[in-house]
Order: C-alpha cells, then structure tokens, then sequence
C-alpha cells in the first residue's frame, strides 16, 4: 500500500516463499428448498505463492467460479463451507463474519469479475468506484484518495486517467471499463488477486493489454488466480493449472505438464475442442466425424447477399458527425460462411444491422438474392425478411423470460406456414430436437436453461423462417469451449444439411478461422483486407492484420493434436 498521512491499516507480512493462499479439502454446499442440501465443491486442495498464477478452468457448472467466490466470501447466505484448511496469509478464514471478510476484500483481495459493464455502478463515475473502495479502508482524505486513483488508473494503462475518473461506464469502451474494474481491485495492492473471466468478449487486442496488466501485477509481487474456459490465455500467464469437473480438481499441475501432456480424459476433451485452424474439416465434439468443407460452385453467378459502398454515420453529441462505417463491399455465396473481424468500435456490428436492413445506409446499398434489400421499401422487406435471419450474442436479453423455449421458437414460425398454434408448436418443437435441445427441457423457460441451450432455441428461432442467409453475433463468446464446440459443430450441420449461409462476427480468430470460407478484417469502419480464410491468418498482408493475429494468445500446435 502506498504511504498516506493518515492512518493505515498494516498488512501481515509474508516472504517469497511462504503461500499466500493455502486451501485442503475445500467443500462449498448450498441448501436450497426444494432438492436440500446440494455439494458443488468436493475436497478442493491447492496453494497458490507470491508472485505466480494460478488457473482454475473446466465447463460452465463445474464449480470454477463458486470456488473463486468463496475465497472471497462471497458463496451467499445460504452456503455452507467446511475446510481442514483456508489460509490467506497465515490468516484462518474459516468461520468468518461479513464485517471480518469486508475488511479482508479489498485490503488483501481484489477480485474482478467478467462483465465490467454489470460490475461497474451505471450512475458512479470511475474515481468513485474507486474512491468507495479507499473509503471503505480508511485510506486517507480526499485529496489523498483522488490522487491514489490516479495513480492506481496510470498503473493500469488508462491514457488519460484526469477524464476517466469523471466518466461513467456507459462512456468507456470494454477494454477501458475492465482497466477501471482491475484499478478498483488493486487500489490497495492487495496480495492476492482474483479473475473470474477478466478477458471474456474482449477483442483480441484489448484481451492482450489486460493479460499484459496481469503479468505486470504478477511482476510487482501479486499472485493471481484466473478462472478461465480459454485455455490459450491460460498458456499465456498461469504457471500452475488445476482442472475442475463436477465441482472435483480431476487434474494439477504446471501449465506446460497439464496443456502439452495431459493424463486426464477430461482435460484431453477441453484441449481438443479448441477451434483453430487445425481443427477446419473436423467436429470439435468428442467422437464426432469430420465435417465437408464446401467450396462454392462456380456457377453461382449472384451472390446470395451483396454490399456495395456502405457508409453509415450517426450524430455524437460530444464530436458532431461520426462515420463508422466507410465504403463496405463483401459478398456471400450460397451456403458459404464469412467470418468478420476487428476490434471493438471497427463497424463490424453496424455492417450487420445494415444487412439486416435494421439500419438504413447514408450511401451504397445491400442486394439480396441479387435484388435490392436496402433501399427497398418497408412492404417489399417484409415480404422477404424470412430469407435472413440473426443469432447475438446474449439470446437471454432477446428472449421474453416468461415464457418458454417452445413458444419463443413458435412465435417466430411464419403464420403464412402454419396458420395454427398447434401447427407452430409443432414446427417448433421439430427445430429444437433438431438443434438438440432434449424434448423435457422445451418448456422450461431461460433462466432454467444454461447458456448453450439458450443458444441453441437462439439457433432454432433463426432457422424458424427457412432462411437462406444467417448473421451471426459473436454466437459463442459466453461458451465454455467444450459447449462452444457443441454449438459450432451444430452449425456447421445445419450449413450442410440445409445450404444456410452464415456472416459470422466474432472476436475470437481461432473460431472464425474454424468456420470461416472467407474473412474480411474491419478497421474504423473500413475493411482493410478480405480473401480466402487461411490466406487472411496464415499469409496476412495488411498491418492491422497482422497485428490482430499476433495479440492472438494462442496454444502451440503440438498441443492440440
């Protein structure tokens, strides 16, 4: 902790050597009234010294991040803990209160969560974010703890700390809102630092800036435990990993052992439902044959969907005039898959709307099927709007959470189709067995499904239409990678068995090198390169290219096959 005039809070003190997390037979139980009491956590035993990493991975459901909410206090009311050992420091965590572990979060653990923009007070600037937390400890006047958050924010990398401890979430792009979320955690240097997910939805380059962070606190002397389902970003900074199934540790050890010779099944699966560009032409899903890759016929004249010379603005209050889209051309054959990349802010969303002719062009126009889209009008569109339809990222937002999967696919069965509810029901009911939904989980309603098979209703409401062209946004970015497999094998079914074409958005360049035929690269607003997939990732030639590639973390290939 830095020096401050005023009184402070001393922190035991620990040497190089000594650990400072220390956990045996860890055991986390919830009781919940209608199945008793239920075990998520089973026997966890792992310690963690100063300065490393420690990486705690497996699916969604596995225990991960319920561990990692227990280290610090955070299982809620209705948990049970048990341990023959919870040491922070020297300091026995068993049995604490709420006000004992208040004292201990912030001061000698900071923990930061995945979503920033949920994590982050909507209505409190950054400097009182991290002003509540120097508060909270008793960290000097104000004067002393405006100038702690600056200093904290400059060590975090933000460019210009003075305006961002004015600024309030909504004003800040993903990558900043994450570095204000990690200044919050760190501001009174604790030993211990905790990431649950710190870099899921990131782009690839802003992903590289926090890991980058995180090694630097690591340098400094902090230890850091990441829970993570993206094992390349595990590769780049854990030192130790520990793998987790079912809420049991079923594999631990160095990072280089675990993810170059693993001797657990569970952790072979993890690593070979990585998409790469190794895995193209095969199902990442255990057991699964390999899949055709389609090359477009050559006869295929008109592209199913066409964009000449986008340009798109909108009116910023803070600059006037703001053009985020600049001249956009791209083509998509029947049944072909185009991947679209580029950071946050590059226009890629935009583009999309565009396509989907939910945004009007101020320029250039969107053919479908070889006939104006764009500049159609509302009627003409209409009678049309079942040929493209759209997937994003988080269907929980675009679902009605009353009612269940079987109706959210039906209202969108065309009426001119089936003019019956019984008919749409039906319909719906054959798309979410196709999509492989289990029949007994048709009725319950999102919030008692998980996050694949919300997406997978997401998948079946799309093909609900019968389209021929699917936008896809960023369809796989909250997965696990085993589920994210699950859900890009489905796709690639679909593709094949009925000649859908996808515009796929993503972040991730190992998922969009997996699925793509082609892949344009957008840069403010611009597309700067465009070609056949493995000549964009394998053989780039524009800078911007070339930098996105090399941000990528990746696993070295002999780890995947």
């Amino acid at each position: 902790m830095s020096t401050s005039t005023e009184a402070e809070t001393e922190r035991p003190a620990h040497d190089g050597q000594s650990a400072v997390l220390r956990v045996e037979d860890l055991c986390v139980g919830f009781d919940l009234p209608r199945e008793g009491h239920r075990e998520v956590v089973h026997g966890a035993s792992f310690s963690l010294e100063r300065g490393r990493c420690l990486a705690i991975v497996g699916e969604s459901g596995s225990g991960k991040s319920v561990l990692a909410r227990t280290l610090v206090g955070l299982t809620g009311a209705h948990a049970t803990v048990a341990a023959r050992r919870f040491e922070l420091l020297g300091k026995d965590l068993r049995g604490l209160d709420e006000a004992e572990w208040r004292r201990i979060r912030g001061e000698e653990v900071g923990f930061v969560l995945q979503d920033a923009l949920v994590s982050l007070d909507p209505l409190r600037t950054a400097g009182r974010e991290i002003d509540e937390v120097l508060r909270t400890h008793r960290y000097g006047r104000g004067p002393v703890r405006r100038a702690r958050a600056l200093d904290v924010l400059a060590r975090v990398g933000v460019p210009d700390p003075e305006l961002l401890v004015r600024q309030l979430p909504h004003q800040l792009s993903g990558g900043l809102r994450q570095r204000a979320l990690i200044a919050s955690a760190i501001a009174l240097d604790p030993a211990l630092i905790i990431a649950d997910e710190p870099t899921t939805a990131l782009d690839v380059t802003v992903q590289a800036t926090i890991l980058d962070l995180l090694g630097e606190l690591q340098s400094a002397g902090s230890s850091v435990l990441l829970v993570s389902h993206d094992l390349a970003v595990v590769d780049r900074i854990a030192d130790e990993v520990a793998v987790v199934k079912g809420g049991h540790i079923v594999e631990f050890g160095a990072t280089e052992k675990i993810l170059r010779a693993p001797e657990h099944d569970y952790t072979r699966r993890l690593l070979d439902a990585i998409p790469s560009a190794n895995s193209r032409g095969r199902r990442l899903s255990p057991g699964a044959a390999s899949v055709a890759v389609r090359t477009p016929s050559a006869t295929e004249t008109v592209p199913l969907l066409e964009a000449r010379d986008l340009v798109k603005s909108f009116h910023d209050p803070e600059v006037g005039r703001r053009t985020v889209v600049r001249d956009v051309s791209f083509t998509i054959a029947r049944g072909e898959t185009l991947g679209l990349v580029g950071e946050s802010g590059s226009g890629k969303t935009t583009s999309a709307r565009i396509a989907l002719a939910l945004e009007r062009p101020d320029s250039g126009e969107v053919l479908l099927e070889g006939e104006p889209w764009s500049a159609a009008t509302a009627r003409e569109r209409r009678a049309r709007r079942s040929a493209i339809s759209v997937v994003y990222q988080d269907p929980l937002s675009s679902f009605d959470p009353r009612w269940d999967g079987l109706r959210i696919v039906a209202d969108a069965v065309p009426m001119r189709v089936f003019r019956t509810r019984a008919g749409r029901r039906r319909r719906a009911s054959e798309l979410l067995d196709r999509v492989g939904l289990p029949a007994d989980t048709h009725t319950n309603p999102p919030l008692r499904l998980s996050g694949g098979q919300r997406q997978r209703i997401a998948i079946a409401r799309a093909l609900a239409s019968d389209p021929k062209t699917i936008v896809l946004d960023e369809p796989v970015s909250a997965l696990d990678v085993s589920i994210q497999a699950q859900v890009l094998d489905l796709l690639a079914d679909l593709q094949q068995d009925f000649g859908v074409s996808y515009l796929f958005i993503s972040h991730d360049l190992g998922v969009v090198h997996h699925v793509s035929d082609r892949v344009a690269v957008m840069q403010g607003g611009h597309i700067v390169e465009q070609g056949e997939a493995d000549e964009i990732f394998l053989r780039p030639e524009h800078p911007y290219t070339r930098q996105l590639i090399g941000a990528l973390p990746r696993l070295e290939q002999e780890v995947l096959r």
